[in-house]
């Protein structure tokens, strides 16, 4: 028995129908994107006008960190913040690969570091200096954290909605792990034995050294202070009170 298939005719028809359907789906696809584009810029446009009203400014701001968002340790500091709010506006709404370019907020300890962490002040001023030095490393290392825990978050809701993990998860895993490992052994401010060494010499006790250690993670790595100074900032606009 020979089988002939779908005379040609069909098939021409079927596959044109196939290339139809394809260009609706990638047309739609298209629209959605644009209707987001527009939103965030919408979005984005408001907070700008917010800004210039409530702040007289889409430049620089600074404010303090207040006492209580801080831990025990680090409640006797005087913290501020200082951010651009048109960076910061622009930070909140960029994706992954623009996020890190607009992240400008600077952290800057009022009180002397000396009486927290119990250390000379020429110690304080070159722990001061050394941040300086390794702003880069430290704005990376905190970026690829959270990058990190973004791709944690979405495989994990991949699995929960449609049952099965994104293929490449571990890829990219590994190498946001791979990046995270080498900038930890550029900076001097996490923990492990060669650091520790380095700060014993500068004659920091144990105490001293693993609470600089906490200072850094809790002020530099752990926090998305962009994103917490938008929320303190704009989110009122939409509740209608303001913490700050």
């Amino acid at each position: 028995m020979v089988y002939t298939g779908m005379p040609y005719s069909s098939w021409k028809r079927q596959s044109r129908t196939i290339e139809e359907l394809e260009h609706i789906f990638f047309e739609k696809e298209g629209m959605k994107r644009e209707r987001e584009n527009e939103f965030i810029q919408e979005c984005i446009e408001r907070d700008l006008e917010f800004a210039k009203k409530h702040y007289q400014t889409t430049g620089n701001i600074t404010y303090s960190i207040p006492v209580n968002d801080l831990p025990k340790d680090f409640n006797n500091l005087e913290v501020n913040l200082e951010v651009n709010l048109y960076n910061l506006i622009h930070y909140v709404y960029s994706d992954d690969e623009l996020r890190f370019f607009y992240k400008t907020s600077k952290i800057s300890f009022i009180s002397n570091l000396t009486d927290v962490l119990n250390i000379s002040e020429d110690i304080a001023l070159q722990i001061h200096s050394l941040l300086s030095d390794e702003d880069y490393i430290i704005k990376s290392l905190h970026e690829s954290w959270f990058r990190l825990c973004e791709v944690n978050e979405r495989n994990r809701l991949l699995k929960s909605k449609y049952g099965s993990y994104d293929p490449f998860y571990k890829t990219v895993s590994n190498s946001i792990l791979g990046k995270i490992e080498k900038l930890k052994l550029k900076s001097r401010f996490i923990k492990n034995w060669r650091n520790n060494r380095f700060w014993k010499k500068k004659g920091l006790s144990r105490k001293s050294i693993s609470k600089l250690y906490s200072l850094v993670s809790f002020f530099y790595l752990e926090h998305d202070w962009d994103r917490i100074a938008y929320q303190k900032l704009f989110c009122f606009q939409i509740r209608g009170d303001n913490k700050f």
